[in-house]
């Protein structure tokens, strides 16, 4: 189908004795002058359904083009080099979700080329998780371990109030039936530090005197106190086998020997009960490693990520589109020697860490 000029389809309308056709007349300079503003909107309206292909977009038009798939252009990048970028990603749009998607995508918005440059995915990382709290006897903690499985713990205990001293402190995991129980007295400044993995304790006393005990990895069992300096006492260790940080929550209960002998009035016994002055605080302090849930991280090499030209934040925005709802993902940027420099966190289920968003790390 032919598609006639404006101003021919106007002189069509008009009776032919006016000779509008005529290219010298007035008229038709009249005619043409509007039928000038009317192609010029045909043209604009052109423009405008060619901004909506990435082939055709070009300036400020294909900057919100990309826009839609969290995609920014890069400082003095060329429209042709961020339509290639543009393509490169779009086609490895597939599957977005899965491993294979993030890293394809991860690769074509950042440009790399080399190799040595592709970034890592390591799922369910490892974090290090702590727990610190003052308790008394009889108070319950509420644990869980955040990660694919139970784990062994670190676990520190200390009385920093001068003057007291508690007997027999112990944990009980009230779901799981286990417990672990050190059979001695804690005194004021000292600290005990226990491995369930290693099945060990030190009693570090007020002298910084170091008393080890070790236990058989191989069952669960009360271990004779074996001192460093050559001073051997009956203190002891029972750690259950069961006694981890389980997957799923779990309810602590803290107890010692020395609140439950406090006097009271019409209950005391003579010389067994001593007088009430005040309940002892210690000081608990739970560590584990934990392969997180439902998370992975990306590791890329901190060269080129600068040389990609994007930012911490976009970057972020990007792998938190593309990856699943209720997915966590930590974001890495490591030197050569494979040490973080830079870490993002973005919360989704698990609440960690957030402080660190796109800040340096010196560790």
């Amino acid at each position: 189908m032919l598609i006639q000029d404006p101003s021919d389809r106007i002189i069509n309308r008009i009776p032919q004795f006016y000779k509008s056709w005529d290219k010298e007349s007035i008229l038709f300079s009249f005619i043409d002058s509007f039928a000038h503003e009317l192609r010029k909107q045909k043209k604009e309206l052109v423009n405008i359904k060619r901004t909506h292909w990435i082939d055709t977009s070009y300036g400020k038009n294909l900057d919100l083009l990309a826009k839609i798939y969290k995609l920014y252009r890069k400082q003095e990048e060329l429209d042709e080099d961020f339509r290639n970028r543009i393509k490169r990603f779009l086609f490895e749009f597939t599957g977005g979700g899965t491993k294979k998607s993030i890293l394809a995508q991860s690769v074509a918005y950042l440009n790399l080329k080399e190799e040595s440059e592709m970034p890592i995915l390591i799922e369910n990382p490892l974090r290090i998780k702590k727990v610190k709290m003052t308790v008394q006897n009889g108070d319950r903690i509420s644990i869980q371990s955040e990660s694919i499985d139970d784990e062994d713990f670190f676990l520190e205990l200390s009385l920093e109030e001068d003057g007291f001293e508690i007997l027999d402190p112990a944990i009980y995991d009230q779901d799981n039936n286990s417990s672990i129980k050190f059979h001695g007295t804690l005194k004021s400044g000292e600290k005990l530090r226990i491995s369930t993995k290693e099945k060990s304790v030190s009693h570090i006393n007020n002298d910084l005197g170091i008393d080890n005990v070790n236990n058989d990895s191989s069952s669960s069992s009360i271990f004779n106190n074996k001192s460093n300096n050559g001073n051997n006492n009956n203190n002891n260790l029972f750690i259950d086998d069961k006694m981890k940080v389980p997957r799923k929550k779990s309810t602590w209960i803290f107890k010692e020997n020395t609140t439950p002998k406090l006097g009271r009035f019409d209950e005391a016994h003579f010389d067994e009960y001593f007088y009430e002055v005040y309940v002892p605080k210690c000081s608990l302090n739970i560590e584990w490693k934990a392969e997180f849930l439902s998370s992975f991280e990306l590791q890329i090499e901190s060269e080129s990520f600068e040389r990609s030209g994007v930012s911490i934040e976009n970057f972020s925005d990007l792998v938190n589109s593309i990856k699943a709802a209720g997915v966590k993902a930590f974001i890495e940027i490591i030197n050569k020697n494979n040490f973080p420099i830079q870490q993002n966190n973005k919360r989704t289920l698990l609440e960690m860490d957030d402080d660190n968003y796109g800040k340096k790390r010196n560790d």
